[in-house]
Parts: structure tokens; sequence; C-alpha cells
């Protein structure tokens, strides 16, 4: 590992502009330099950094021959399943982007896959791939306001999809910032390298001047341990394209600096929101697939039920073939989907069922949630050059109301389809096609798909509250994954 005085040199390739929040490439396949280690202070009953003594340890620490294994630190668990307390939403603004390498990177859907892929890149990151951060941003904000928040974001987008309109579901959100400024310590052959490639790239906005007045990551870094140290716990640090990206540079840069042994207070876990969004909108295209088809053969069972009754009381009522398809231009009775087993004869009178529009709260579990997902809706309005949909298409009889913005722009009305006997399903691969454009899991692609308006973040404090809007779009699927998927820092 270079020190002060003999600082490796920077690659040219760490240069290059990169939109690091993009699509993501895949490992290299090299070997990395060993872990290092330091210690802390003991200040007042608690485990601290020194500025002074990580300077000191920095200069005579030698390097640990092997990584450390990952360090399992306590989680606390509400009611068997632990609940993140603080989402901070983390971005950096660096001198340039690890080396790309071919291929695709594969889907992360569980901590332990999160938690293996980041120590698998970390080792086959060579040290001089590492670049240095320039600016570094979190944005922390507590569970108790993000769910307030994306419940505000949720019934603005009721009111635009009711009124027909194309606007922002921008939701103001306190939050508790920590950003800093960062002195990367380049030298003059690296700063003028830095320097060529700035001021061909719009998106480093950070100039030599800006930053050599700066203290180092180092010297910060006691700081940002004690933003983090007094946010309520389970936290959880999130960042998109994190684990290629941010959260690989951050190991390489607590690395350099010699900081890595309790970097982090107890319960700090991250998250990629690359993969959370990806994954979740997965889960949307699987969910309506697998409720159009439950739907269809509920109405099935109760079209072929109703028949055979019909042939029993009046037997020139009814000829073969003439059974209701699910979506005719008339929509089934509600009775029909939520009644389908047969009903004993008898002589009594029937008891009334309650009227399909009560939000009576002492509703069977059952009855209530097949309503919630069948209840017919006002036909959905569109926007744009957007068609209006037909009065039998799916997406006016389930239950979108309750859907988070995300899945409302996931799950497109062109996916819908009639089959041969004209009933209609949801073609979930050529939805899926569509998700795999280009752009589409960029923070910029993701903003402006879920939020609106205009996106023009690229200063770290900046991408990180953007982020944070993209979170909420996804509503309470996004907290739920969280809870989940949020992984241990292997270092």
């Amino acid at each position: 590992m270079a020190s002060c005085s003999k600082r490796a040199r920077v690659d040219e390739a760490a240069f290059d502009s990169f939109d690091e929040e993009d699509e993501q490439p895949s490992s290299s396949t090299r070997r990395d330099a060993p872990l290092a280690t330091t210690t802390a202070l003991e200040l007042d009953g608690t485990q601290r950094f020194s500025p002074t003594s990580m300077e000191a340890l920095r200069h005579t620490q030698a390097l640990d021959p092997e990584p450390e294994p990952v360090q399992h630190r306590p989680t606390h668990l509400t009611n068997g399943k632990r609940k993140i307390q603080t989402f901070v939403f983390f971005d950096l603004e660096t001198t340039g982007i690890f080396p790309s390498s071919s291929g695709q990177e594969v889907l992360i859907t569980t901590s332990e896959h999160a938690t293996a892929r980041l120590n698998n890149l970390i080792h086959e990151t060579k040290e001089n791939d590492y670049p240095r951060i320039t600016e570094f941003a979190m944005v922390a904000i507590d569970r108790e306001t993000l769910t307030k928040s994306l419940r505000k974001m949720h019934d603005i987008e009721i009111e635009l999809r009711t009124n027909d309109e194309d606007a922002t579901r921008f939701v103001y959100t306190p939050a508790n910032v920590h950003s800093r400024l960062i002195n990367p310590g380049l030298t003059s052959a690296e700063w003028e390298l830095y320097t060529k490639r700035q001021s061909r790239n719009s998106k480093m906005v950070l100039t030599k001047d800006d930053l050599e007045r700066q203290r180092t990551l180092l010297q910060e870094w006691i700081g940002i341990r004690l933003f983090l140290e007094n946010l309520p716990k389970p936290l959880c640090i999130i960042a998109h394209n994190g684990i290629w990206f941010d959260f690989r540079l951050l190991y390489g840069e607590l690395r350099r600096h010699n900081v890595l042994h309790d970097a982090f207070p107890d319960e700090v876990y991250f998250l990629d929101s690359w993969h959370t969004f990806k994954d979740l909108d997965q889960q949307s295209l699987a969910d309506v697939e697998h409720v159009l088809a439950e739907k269809n053969n509920l109405l099935s069972v109760a079209a072929a039920s109703r028949s055979a009754e019909a042939v029993i009381v009046n037997p020139q009522r009814t000829r073969p073939g003439d059974n209701a398809d699910i979506f005719e231009s008339v929509p089934i009775d509600q009775d029909d989907v939520l009644i389908i087993h047969p009903v004993a004869e008898t002589k009594k009178t029937p008891v009334k069922r309650p009227d399909s529009r009560s939000t009576d709260v002492h509703q069977s579990p059952s009855v209530a949630a097949r309503r919630a997902l069948f209840s017919p809706q006002k036909e959905r309005h569109h926007r744009g050059d957007v068609p209006p949909l037909r009065s039998d298409h799916p997406l006016n009889f389930l239950c979108s109301v309750k859907w988070p913005p995300a899945k409302h722009n996931c799950v497109r009305q062109q996916d819908f389809m009639q089959n041969q006997w004209a009933k209609w399903t949801f073609d979930r691969h050529r939805a899926a096609a569509a998700l795999r454009t280009p752009g589409t899991y960029g923070l910029e692609g993701l903003y402006k798909r879920n939020i609106g308006g205009h996106y023009n973040a690229h200063t770290a404090e900046a991408d990180c509250q953007a982020l944070a809007q993209v979170a909420m779009a996804y509503g309470v699927d996004f907290l739920t994954y969280a809870d989940r998927v949020a992984a241990r820092f292997p270092f």
C-alpha cells in the first residue's frame, strides 16, 4: 500500500468519465492486496477514532498478511425480524472509475449474496485501480419520516392519475445530512491528469482549486463515524450501484488510510439500490401475472357453476360456449368472483353479503383480500401518447389504487393481451425486456420515470436526495425489502 511519501501511481483508466449509477459491468479477475487493521482510542468509555492516532498508525502499522473475515455484529430483531430504523442514502464523487470489464452483473437478491459479491470484488481489485474520493455525502432519514413521505407520494400519484396529469411526485422529506468535500491527495502528475479529464467531463464539477484546500478522508472520518454512531439503529447505508462502485471504493480508501478496523458502529448494514429496484420491478411483474391468472381461474369456476345452475333451472337459457369471458364488455359481478364454492340448497332467506364497496374493517380477511385484488376500479386515465384503456382492460379491474408509483410505471398496459379464447393475459417476459433498455436503471432514468420533473443531480448530496425520492416511489415494498436484504459489510 502506498504511503504519503511514496504514493502509488494512479492508472489513467481510473480517470475516464463514467456514470457509475447506470447499467452494471461485471467483475475483473484480479488479486487484491491484503487488508489493513488499526486500533481505536477509548474516549469516555466509547470506542472512537482519533485523527492523530490514525495518522501515526498509518505510518507505523504493518498490513495483515491476509484479509480479515467478516465480523458479525449483533442484530436487533422486532418480532423475530430485523427492522431498519434509519435509511442513509449515500453517494460519492471521485477522481475516476474502476477499469471496466466485459460481461453482465448477476442480480443480487439476498444479504448473503451481497456480502459475498462485495467481498469478491474487493479481493479482485488491484491497489492501483482504486480512484480517490472527492466528495462524500450521506442523507439520513428515519423510518417514521420516510414512511410518512412515501405515503404522501402515493397520495400524489392517485391525484395525478385521477386527473390525468403528468407532474412531479417529488415530496420534501426532512433529513439529517453529512456532506464533505475531500482532498484526494494526488501528486502533481495525478492532478494534471485529473484536471485534463475534469475539463472534458461536465459531470466532474469539482476543480483542483476546490479540492486542494479541503481535508483528507482520514481527517474527516472521525466526523463521518460519529454521524453514523448517533443515528438510530439498525441503520442501512444505501448506494446506487454501491457494490460495484461506492462500497468497494470506500473499502479501498479506508484501507489506504489504515482505518478499516472498527470503521463502522454496530448494526450498520448496506444495500445496493440498483439491485433492489430491479428485483422489486421483477416481483411486481410476477405478481401481476399471478393475480391475473388467479382471476382467470376464479372466474372460470364461477362461470362454470353459473352455467350448470342455469341449465337445471332453465335448460333453454344457455348453450355450450355461452359462458361469459373474464373481461366481457360488462364486468362480471363481484359476487361471482368472491363466491366460488357451491351453496347448499336451502329454504332459508339468504344472508345479505356486505356491499363490495364497503370499507368495513370487520370484513372477513379472506373476503377483504380478494376484494383488494379484484375490485373494479374507475377506468385508468392515460397521459401523453398512451392510448386510453378499453373498458374491459385488466388494469380497470386490478386494485392498482394501492400500487406505489414505481409499480404503476413498471406495469404497462401494452403488455396485456387477449389470447385465442379472448381471455386476457399478461406477458411478463415482454414487460421485463422493456426494462432492460440501457439507462433504465441508472439513477437519472429511474428518477425521470418514477418522480418526473427535471433531473440535474451530479453532486454527491444531490444524488443522495434523488435516490431517496426514487426509493419512496417503491412504497412500503422498499422498506420491507431493506429489512430482509440489508447485508453486513465484509470489512
